[in-house]
Formats: structure tokens, C-alpha cells, sequence
């Protein structure tokens, strides 16, 4: 090493860190000093390793942004349009029974359509313990990745 481009500095070490540093020395044929200056080394990298620690989780958070976006939009499309298919669907049937309906039982039939409307709506806020299971599966395979 070229004296030009160093700098000696002396510093106190507790005698069991010495020791660890004399022996792991020897073991790898190197000078404890050597040892020290690599780890001073990976310290400082390890420190500006975590200094960058939110520039690189902001990468990757965009990353996944712009891989997951597209699909997620592709997903939302698809249950909007199950949902359009679904809903003509239900007004489909109910026009075409209504028109099977005596005039005097519409009222009735009113009635029972409304009935089901509302049993529709509580049937979607119940939630579903297959599709929580799934989810909860597919978040724990996404971290496993990551």
C-alpha cells in the first residue's frame, strides 16, 4: 500500500475484541490490520447501503407499479363487464317474468323482486372465507418472492 494514500491512526480496542481480531487474522494469513481495514470497509459499504435503503424501495415499490398496474386495471375491467353482464342479465329475467305475470299478482311479483334485490346486495357484503383464503395465500407466495 502506497504511504502516500494512507493515513495511520491508532485507536484502543477492548482486549477481547483484540484477541478475536489477532486470531481471525492469523486463521486467514493476514495482518490485524489488514482484517481491520476490511472491515471498516464493509462497514462504511454497509452504511451506504442503508443510506440508499429508501432510494431503493422506491425503485422497487415503481417497479412493482409498473408491472402490477396493467394487470390490476385488467382485472378491474373484467368485473366491470361481469358485473354490466350481470345486471342485464337480472333485468332480462325479471322483464321477461314480469310479463308472464297476471296483472293482478304484479304487485306480488314486485314484491319478491325487490325481496331478492336485497338479498343480492346482503349476499355481496358477507364475506367470502374461500376467496380470503386464496387471497391471504397469494399475498403470503407474493412476499415469499420478494
Amino acid at each position: 500500500m502506497n504511504k502516500l494514500e494512507t493515513k495511520k491512526v491508532s485507536f484502543l480496542l477492548p482486549m477481547n475484541t483484540f484477541i478475536a481480531v489477532e486470531e481471525l487474522s492469523a486463521k486467514r494469513l493476514i495482518t490485524p490490520s489488514e482484517l481491520i481495514r476490511e472491515y471498516i470497509n464493509k462497514g462504511l459499504s454497509v452504511d451506504a447501503t442503508l443510506a440508499d435503503l429508501d432510494n431503493i424501495r422506491s425503485n422497487i415499490r415503481a417497479e412493482l407499479v409498473s408491472y402490477l398496474k396493467p394487470q390490476v386495471e385488467r382485472i378491474i375491467k373484467c368485473v366491470i363487464k361481469g358485473g354490466i353482464a350481470s345486471s342485464a342479465g337480472y333485468y332480462l329475467n325479471a322483464k321477461a317474468i314480469s310479463s308472464f305475470v297476471p296483472s293482478h299478482l304484479q304487485s306480488e311479483y314486485e314484491s319478491a323482486l325487490m325481496e331478492s334485490k336485497k338479498l343480492g346486495v346482503a349476499h355481496m357484503q358477507v364475506r367470502d372465507r374461500k376467496v380470503d383464503e386464496f387471497m391471504k395465500e397469494s399475498e403470503d407466495k407474493l412476499d415469499r418472492k420478494l
